[in-house]
């Protein structure tokens, strides 16, 4: 589903190199700007993470 979501409105197929089921790593990764995640917005509750 990410690879078709990404072909469709991004124009690439992303290479998955690393999954984890805890939200908080991944989006520590994205703020370092190791990769990019499609996470719920309830997430960043209680996050004080410089992501977008």
């Amino acid at each position: 589903m990410v690879h078709q979501i990404c072909r469709d409105y991004g124009g690439f197929i992303p290479k998955i190199v690393h999954e984890s089921a805890y939200s908080a790593l991944v989006l520590r990764l994205v703020e370092a700007g190791i990769g990019i995640s499609i996470e719920p917005k309830s997430t960043l509750w209680a996050q004080n993470l410089q992501i977008k």
